[in-house]
């Protein structure tokens, strides 16, 4: 399974547990939509049993008002829910035209591999190509050890006051001169210091050096040389499929779908966001209706319409009186339901967050590079993975940990005829500098001057040392 099915997967898994969520709020939304209409009728009845009982209260208002925005109210979460319908369908429609440009792409850039794959240049290009690469770092391994191992025996003669003072003068030199009395003295010096064996080890190690420094130079410009001649090959294959022409326009186009797909999943997201708040009894709208009920509410003297309605000889307080007990209960039922709608949005939110942190740690650490591909066991399924992860039943930790035991490397593509910048070359470089490729070696040990890899370093006893005739 390539990285970007699997990343596909993934999205899909974090678009499903928002519709739910979405769905359970939007459920919410309606049960506290049902609430103020219950408190809106309780509050009619209770206007019309203060009228029959107080007409001499000038503050109970007409309710028709608070009507009008409950219509409102209801029109808003009916819109936000057939928006969120129409996205979901146009998100399906996107995906299926990403789907079929993934296809389309896979399908030129497997045909320009199989022609590589079936040309013999093109396949001892690429040999050559690796193995001058392979040679390229072991070189430079060797490089590097020689580099600081010279460095550390040359600090040491560098460090000693008089091999420093006969080298300046240039002593044992064709162009060594001074007085006859000096060179007495100095002819002392170099004998009491064994100057002439030391500044010959000096010297030759400045030699190691220049010339590991030019074996390394060569064999880079090698491989330079070898990928270029490859890269041409890969031209020539992908001239022929028309690749540096459809590549561009299609890789333009999945661009184009990849931001029309991420636009859409916005406009899902602020239409959920506002179910949500209905859901929550938050937004300009609800605020609204509630205080006007809750206002109205207030003004109506509960306490003693209670006690009066019993005294009363007209049965019609007394009617009201029983259907605003039954509104108490149908209240009472919806505060239930409400609660449990609660606890499954609460549950809705929590799969949401971790399909989220799921997708997102997907791709921060790195698991959609399109270089990687998953290999999943026969025993395997993905979807059981997540659901489980979602579920609470294992941790982030270790879907992670899965994935980076059937993490697999995809062998290196060529070059896309579509790339702005860089080379294949390079690339396939930095593979192999993070995964131990081209068969990288940090032995200390060197090549044989034969084999024009690297110098000795060995001293007499074994060690990485040089051999020096005096240790000063």
């Amino acid at each position: 399974m390539h990285a970007y099915e699997l990343g596909r997967k993934l999205e899909a898994l974090s678009e499903q547990a928002r519709s739910n969520l979405s769905g359970v709020e939007s459920t919410q939304a309606e049960a506290r939509r049902l609430q103020l209409v219950l408190k809106q009728q309780m509050a009619i009845l209770y206007q019309q049993m203060a009228s029959m009982l107080l007409k001499e209260s000038p503050h109970i208002s007409d309710m028709a008002n608070v009507q009008t925005f409950l219509d409102k109210l209801q029109q808003e979460i009916s819109q936000s829910r057939q928006a969120v319908q129409r996205g979901e369908k146009e998100i399906e429609s996107q995906r299926f035209e990403l789907q079929g440009l993934y296809e389309e792409i896979n399908l030129l850039e497997n045909e320009r591999n199989r022609q590589l794959q079936q040309s013999a240049d093109v396949q001892l290009a690429m040999q050559m190509m690796v193995k001058s690469g392979n040679d390229t770092d072991l070189q430079e391994n060797h490089h590097n050890e020689l580099m600081v191992e010279t460095a550390s025996k040359l600090t040491e003669y560098r460090q000693h006051p008089l091999f420093t003072f006969l080298l300046k003068k240039n002593y044992g030199q064709p162009d060594y001169v001074t007085w006859p009395l000096l060179r007495n003295l100095d002819s002392w010096l170099a004998r009491h210091t064994n100057y002439l064996n030391n500044a010959a080890n000096y010297r030759m190690l400045l030699a190691l050096q220049k010339e590991s420094s030019c074996r390394l130079l060569q064999s880079k410009n090698q491989a330079e040389q070898l990928t270029k001649e490859y890269q041409q090959h890969v031209q020539v294959v992908e001239d022929k499929l028309k690749l540096p022409q459809l590549l561009p326009q299609l890789y333009l186009k999945l661009s184009a779908a990849e931001k029309g797909l991420a636009a859409m999943q916005q406009k899902i997201r602020n239409q959920q966001n506002k179910l949500r708040e209905y859901a929550q009894g938050e937004g300009e709208t609800y605020t609204h209706i509630a205080t006007q009920l809750s206002a109205q509410m207030a003004l109506l003297p509960l306490d003693k319409l209670d006690l009066l309605v019993a005294k009363t000889a007209t049965p019609d307080d007394d009617h009201l009186l029983e259907e605003l007990r039954k509104l108490k209960r149908e209240e009472n039922l919806v505060e239930e339901n409400r609660y449990q709608y609660d606890l499954e949005a609460e549950l809705a939110q929590r799969r949401v967050a971790a399909a989220n942190e799921l997708e997102n740690q997907f791709s921060v650490q790195g698991y959609d590079n399109p270089i990687y591909e998953y290999q999943w066991g026969w025993s395997d399924k993905p979807e059981e993975i997540f659901e489980n992860y979602l579920s609470g039943a294992i941790s982030l930790k270790t879907v992670l940990h899965k994935l980076d035991m059937i993490t697999r490397r995809l062998p290196p593509p060529p070059t896309p005829a579509s790339a702005s910048s860089g080379s294949w070359g390079n690339s396939y470089s930095r593979s192999r500098s993070s995964n131990g490729g081209f068969g990288s070696s940090s032995s200390s040990s060197s090549s044989s001057p034969s084999g024009g890899g690297g110098f000795s370093t060995s001293s007499s006893t074994g060690g990485s040392g040089f051999r020096t005739t005096d240790s000063f």
